[in-house]
C-alpha cells in the first residue's frame, strides 16, 4: 500500500520557515494529560505485575501524572510564562474537571487524545472509529469551550482511516 496520508516534501525543496520576529528556534510543549481505566492492562513500567487486576504497581505511576505530576507541571509553566498545547482524554473532563479548570483559567491550547489511555484506536470499523472521534471530540469542546485542534490517538494508535474520521471533514 502507498503512503496516502501525505505528500512528499523532501526540506531541500521547502520554503525556509520564518517565525514571528525572526526567532531562529521555535518549541512547543506537548503536554498529554490522561485517564487510564483501572481494570485494564496499559502501559507498564512493571511487565511482572501487567496482567494482574488490579495492577496497583503500574496503575499508581500512570495515576501519578493527574493527581501530582499536571499541577507540578502548571507551576512551572505558570513561572516560566509558557502555554502548553494539552493533548488530552476525553474521560479527564468527567473525572478531573479541576483539571480542566486550571487549563481554561490559562487558556491552554486544547487537542483530541481518545477517550483515555486503555481503550485503542486500532482495529476499530471506520464507523465506529468515527462515532469515537466525535464523542471524544464534543466532550473536549463542551468541557473546555474550545473545539480540539488536533488529534493524537491514544498510545499513538491510529488507522487509515482516522484522518477522514474527524468530525465534519471531507
Amino acid at each position: 500500500m502507498e503512503n496516502e496520508l501525505f505528500d512528499y516534501s523532501p526540506i531541500v525543496g521547502r520554503e525556509p520557515i520564518r517565525w514571528p520576529g525572526d526567532a531562529r528556534v521555535a518549541f512547543y510543549v506537548g503536554l498529554n494529560i490522561e485517564h487510564f481505566l483501572i481494570d485494564r492492562p496499559s502501559t507498564s513500567l512493571n511487565e511482572a505485575t501487567a496482567a494482574l487486576t488490579p495492577d496497583p504497581l503500574n496503575y499508581g505511576w500512570r495515576d501519578y501524572g493527574p493527581r501530582v505530576g499536571v499541577w507540578r507541571l502548571t507551576e512551572i509553566f505558570d513561572r516560566h510564562g509558557t502555554r502548553p498545547s494539552v493533548l488530552l482524554n476525553s474521560d479527564v473532563a468527567g473525572r478531573y474537571p479541576q483539571i480542566i479548570e486550571a487549563g481554561r483559567e490559562r487558556d491552554w491550547t486544547w487537542l483530541a487524545h481518545g477517550r483515555n489511555n486503555s481503550v485503542l484506536q486500532a482495529g476499530m470499523s471506520a464507523d465506529e472509529e468515527r462515532a469515537v472521534l466525535t464523542e471524544v471530540v464534543g466532550t473536549i469542546e463542551n468541557a473546555t469551550g474550545h473545539r480540539p485542534r488536533g488529534w493524537l490517538g491514544p498510545a499513538l494508535t491510529e488507522t487509515f482511516q482516522t484522518r477522514r474520521s474527524w468530525p465534519n471533514s471531507a
